[in-house]
């Protein structure tokens, strides 16, 4: 098993989310109330700020998003405040805590740590295999994420957040779709633009234009800005397994090839930086992560089941497959975002 030294924290002394919350808000508005301000708020008004929090008292009709446009001058940021208020219905006369700065990018608490589950897809329709989903079941997973409060994050982000350089919402997940069938532009693309959600297809680089996805496909997805292309090997074979009568400098040279061909082909073709990988069949060793290091890789993914903390080891990250079996209460329980400790 693959994993990586980190130091030890200490937590015990660290009061819980919702006392700190509490804290927080009492003594800013002890030391903030009456402060003065020209921030321009839609109908609410700033009891006071330091560099670090406000505290607005909503109006009416105030909502996250519009505190986010004031406050970050984008709504998409709605969420870091909803989550520095959780549970909370905004209503008139309310205070809302606002963060002004990502103070915990890496998602630890006193009470445990945050979590991203990374689904992965594979083939879209009727097909009577078992990694194939209905368009039926594909648009009701994705209605799923968005009734119940989740943001779909991209690839790149969540390499953020395991670097500890970016906080992610509470409720995030990362969508991948392995190998490159058609079906993903045929199915999943449209589903996932009415959505505007993100995701990456890892691909295999001899399958494009070879029965998988053509050149002309994948760049329309790219230019979509939804939609990234990362390798999946070059020929998809097990990276793992050494053929027979295959001396082992033989198997590190296959290796290498199968490592960097398929990043170098996509980084020529198309306009996004290569930066993460997929094993085939989810398998891994220790010649695999040299060569994904060597070749500038930020992260390789599996198909184990979970979801990753800041602190997971980036080469040997979960991602939990999805089947045409799984019921939606089974697409719910991969949505793993807390590990309570």
């Amino acid at each position: 098993m693959l994993r990586r030294s980190i130091p030890r924290l200490s937590l015990s002394r660290l009061p819980p989310r919702r006392a700190l919350w509490n804290l927080q808000l009492s003594v800013l508005c002890a030391l903030l109330l009456g402060g003065c301000s020209t921030r321009p708020l839609m109908t609410g008004a700033l009891l006071g700020e330091d560099d670090d929090f406000a505290v607005v008292m909503a109006g009416e009709g105030e909502t996250y998003a519009r505190l986010a446009q004031a406050f970050y001058g984008d709504a998409q940021l709605a969420w870091r405040i909803e989550d520095a208020n959780p549970g909370r219905a905004l209503n008139v006369g309310d205070e809302v805590v606002i963060p002004k700065r990502e103070n915990n990018r890496i998602g630890v608490w006193a009470d445990g740590y945050q979590t991203v589950p990374i689904l992965s897809y594979h083939r879209f329709g009727d097909n009577k295999g078992r990694i194939s989903v209905t368009r039926e079941q594909f648009e009701q997973q994705m209605d799923y994420l968005a009734d119940n409060g989740f943001h779909v994050v991209s690839l790149a982000d969540a390499a953020a957040f395991l670097r500890g350089e970016k906080a992610l919402p509470r409720k995030s997940v990362v969508l991948t779709i392995d190998d490159g069938y058609q079906s993903v532009y045929q199915i999943a693309f449209p589903v996932l633009a009415a959505h505007g959600y993100p995701a990456t297809v890892f691909i295999y680089s001899d399958y494009i234009g070879r029965g998988g996805l053509t050149w002309p496909q994948m760049k329309e997805m790219v230019e979509s800005g939804l939609i990234s292309f990362q390798p999946h090997s070059q020929s998809h074979a097990d990276l793992t397994v050494r053929q027979p009568d295959e001396r082992v400098d033989d198997y590190l040279r296959r290796l290498a090839g199968e490592v960097e061909n398929p990043g170098r082909v996509l980084n020529k073709r198309l306009p996004e930086p290569v930066f993460g990988y997929a094993y085939p069949y989810g398998a891994v060793n220790r010649p695999v992560v040299d060569q994904l290091q060597r070749n500038g890789y930020q992260l390789g993914a599996t198909v184990k089941r979970g979801a990753n903390p800041a602190f997971a080891f980036p080469y040997d990250l979960k991602r939990t497959m999805i089947y045409k079996a799984d019921t939606l209460d089974d697409f719910a329980a991969a949505l793993i975002n807390f590990q309570h400790e």
